[in-house]
């Protein structure tokens, strides 16, 4: 068959129905993320997003595997990288096995490459086929593709009454109720567009403090991540009139025996805050995301701090992982022996 390898047409109807029939056979009966044509606008149409590294496969008019990638601007220590995020990895069930995913992966590289960024990341949970692909790939290409970080999967069940998830763990041994905490010093509430400048101030100086840390080009960047409707949004701890800490989450739909609401923290940082302001900002944080119907909040990147306190707040690690690799694409980038690192998942 003769399939072609070229930029995204823009149709994410389509795009959608086959990542749905794909994903579906890769899960079998195991709970997945339902990435609905509304969630993958929030990322293609997104400020600095670059309509040629969303890369499709085609046979005909047919879109049958897709692969994309995003800017990243991070640093390593006090040097600038240029990055990319490469996500949304699929190929359709009736066209594997036919080159398909290697073809996407050479052809993002290439792209990669050409616009001179220095390495592409990608999460691969455990197990999955793409991850031996990109081992392969590296291996066939003399390009170094190197394990960050091994990221367990850190979990806080909500609701477990809705819950239908097949799982290795028995929920009923877990904390579910949300601790009162009282005490603290300062006013949480929801992020507000004037809170902007201070929360990129915060943000971007994580640097100082982690090894490997994302660094945000713009304000309008950040907005579009800090709160966007219906899948983003963010609280804020204030202390004497100036924020001083962050909680940053977005929502999706999750397909097991039902569909279920979950959330995932994304952008988090507490920086002066005390224990106590810190349990009560994921307290104030987990009690929003759960009046908003989601059962379960999730943590599935590195680590950018002590997590101490998210245990303490009954997060557990669930047993599989999901893996930060990274496509060294500039030889002289080395990211192995790296302990903290702050890159956030959408």
């Amino acid at each position: 068959m003769d399939y072609a390898i070229k930029t995204f047409d823009s149709d994410i109807e389509q795009l959608y129905s086959m990542m749905d029939v794909a994903w579906d056979k890769d899960y079998h009966r195991e709970p997945r993320l339902d990435y609905t044509p509304e969630f993958l606008k929030w990322h293609f149409q997104a400020p600095g997003a670059d309509e040629e590294l969303l890369v499709g496969a085609y046979l005909g008019e047919e879109i049958v595997g897709f692969g994309s990638s995003f800017h990243r601007s991070m640093y390593l220590g006090e040097r600038p990288l240029k990055t990319t995020m490469s996500t949304f990895f699929t190929a359709h069930a009736d066209h594997r096995r036919k080159k398909i995913g290697w073809r996407l992966v050479e052809e993002r590289l290439r792209r990669n490459r050409e616009k001179g960024y220095q390495c592409t990341f990608v999460y691969l949970q455990e197990g999955h086929a793409s991850e031996p692909l990109y081992k392969r790939y590296g291996d066939e290409r003399d390009v170094k593709v190197q394990l960050v970080y091994k990221c367990p999967l850190r979990v806080r069940i909500l609701d477990t009454s809705k819950l239908s998830a097949k799982s290795r763990v028995d929920w009923s041994k877990v904390q579910v109720d949300i601790p009162a905490v009282t005490g603290y010093q300062g006013d949480i509430r929801p992020y507000q567009d004037s809170d902007l400048p201070r929360c990129l101030e915060l943000l971007n100086g994580i640097r100082h403090s982690v090894p490997f840390a994302r660094v945000w080009d713009s304000e309008e960047e950040l907005a579009w991540q800090l709160r966007h409707p219906p899948f983003s949004d963010t609280l804020v701890m204030e202390v004497e009139g100036k924020v001083e800490g962050l909680l940053n989450y977005f929502t999706m739909p999750r397909i097991a025996k039902t569909v279920e609401q979950v959330a995932t923290f994304d952008n988090v940082w507490f920086g002066s805050l005390d224990g106590i302001q810190t349990s009560a900002l994921i307290a104030a944080a987990l009690s929003r995301i759960k009046e908003q119907g989601n059962i379960v909040a999730n943590i599935m990147g590195p680590p950018c701090m002590d997590e101490t306190v998210f245990r303490l707040m009954g997060f557990v690690e669930y047993p599989t992982y999901l893996n930060l690799y990274a496509v060294i694409l500039d030889e002289s980038v080395d990211l192995l022996g790296l302990d903290r690192i702050y890159l956030d998942q959408r």
